[in-house]
């Protein structure tokens, strides 16, 4: 469905990969169509149990359970993550201080590393959480 690739190149990591983000976003997107919340354990409810199922709320017990367990895993991996999604450093040069050493008594100024928060794609974080549980 999303790739030509024979089925053996599923022992590839980044062929598997990357045929789940896009199944991950099939799910997601179906889901939305239906005004449904894409939350983890409805899209772990459709990777385990079929998505006309998960939309029609008819999902065996073992589909329900995977959903619970990718739900805590998806939470778990939520509460380990930091405060900011991602960061990247910044060295603010002697130069940019420049202008705020004018007004203060002179000091001897020196790069130093200011964190940015910087956008992750979450749908890839949720997706690599349906792979580690897949495994």
């Amino acid at each position: 469905m999303y790739t030509a690739a024979p089925f053996s190149a599923a022992l590839d990591r980044s062929a598997s990969d990357a045929v789940a983000i896009k199944h991950y976003e099939w799910i997601k997107t179906a889901l939305e169509r239906e005004s449904m919340p894409a939350t983890p354990y409805l899209i772990g409810l459709a990777w385990n149990g079929g998505l006309e199922a998960a939309i029609r709320g008819n999902s065996p017990r073992a589909a329900r359970d995977y959903a619970q367990r990718v739900e805590n895993l998806a939470a778990s991996l939520d509460r380990e993550a930091p405060v900011v999604d991602a960061v990247s450093p910044v060295v603010a040069s002697p130069v940019m201080a420049a202008p705020l050493a004018a007004a203060e008594p002179a000091v001897e100024t020196s790069p130093c590393v200011v964190t940015v928060p910087t956008a992750v794609a979450k749908p890839r974080f949720i997706a690599q959480s349906f792979v580690v549980a897949m495994r």
